[in-house]
């Protein structure tokens, strides 16, 4: 079910309980998501969620970026 929201864009580490989440997601509602889901499962203790929203700009150095420069 994670994945199916979430995109493979996520990554997940876990250590003693403290599971952290890193990468991105296609929109902000999906961390609050990704975090309450992960929070409610058994020995889970803690959630760091450095998870970020995609940025559609594109990237540096590329064709379309130097169009916006």
């Amino acid at each position: 079910m994670f994945k199916t929201y979430l995109g493979d864009d996520v990554n997940i580490e876990s250590d003693e309980g403290v599971v952290t989440l890193s990468g991105t997601v296609g929109e902000s509602a999906y961390i609050s998501l990704a975090e309450d889901t992960v929070g409610s499962m058994v020995g889970v203790v803690s959630v760091d969620n450095e998870l970020k929203v995609k940025d559609d700009a594109p990237a540096k150095n590329s064709d379309a970026w130097l169009v916006t420069k």
